[in-house]
């Protein structure tokens, strides 16, 4: 749906802030520069961009009305804190998600506003929080190809945001498909 996506992209601003410098910390990581005046410009530049991180979680929030499932029933998660998982993502990009096979040699690459959310489910299938990546602008995270991460508990509480190094790590080895993993054959729509 092109209204999320623009609704998406008018979410980035272009204002400055102080920035922390911490590439590997996560929470909040929005892409100002550590070496500014605190004013979010080094004198006679323009200013850096950064996320609206409030709309991005506000836009994962509503995965379930306004991304597209693209896994068909859920699966065991690789996570100790979900028993299982579904798989959402925005509809401009689930054709491209799906051509991503796990099991081979796929490529792929996402166009800044892209979002995948990943939904926890507990033991009895109840939703119980989620993950999510959201394709930031270029030079956000050149070293995670940009992908703004996001990590939210049952009550809605971000727990990690931003370069977070966990969810890079786990994702580094999916680099030709643009850091998505995409989901297993036998469990489609």
């Amino acid at each position: 749906m092109r209204l999320t996506r623009f609704a998406l992209a008018v979410g980035l601003v272009l204002l400055g802030c102080d920035g922390d410098g911490d590439d590997d910390a996560g929470a909040g990581d929005t892409g100002a520069d550590a070496d500014d005046d605190g004013m979010g410009m080094e004198e006679g530049t323009a200013a850096a961009p950064m996320l609206d991180e409030d709309m991005i979680l506000s836009a994962a929030m509503a995965y379930a009305t306004d991304l597209q499932q693209v896994s068909a029933e859920p699966r065991e998660s690789q996570h100790v804190i979900a028993a299982a998982v579904q798989f959402y993502v925005s509809p401009d990009d689930a054709e491209t998600y799906l051509a991503i096979d796990p099991e081979g040699d796929s490529t792929a690459s996402f166009e800044e506003g892209a979002l995948f959310v990943k939904e926890n489910l507990d033991a009895d299938g109840n939703p119980d929080g989620f993950f999510a990546m959201y394709k930031a602008f270029e030079g956000y995270d050149p070293e995670a190809n940009d992908w703004y991460w996001l990590r939210v508990d049952a009550s809605g509480n971000v727990g990690d945001s931003g370069k977070v190094g966990f969810c890079r790590d786990c994702h580094a080895g999916t680099a030709a498909t643009d850091y998505a993993f995409g989901v297993p054959l036998d469990n489609r729509p």
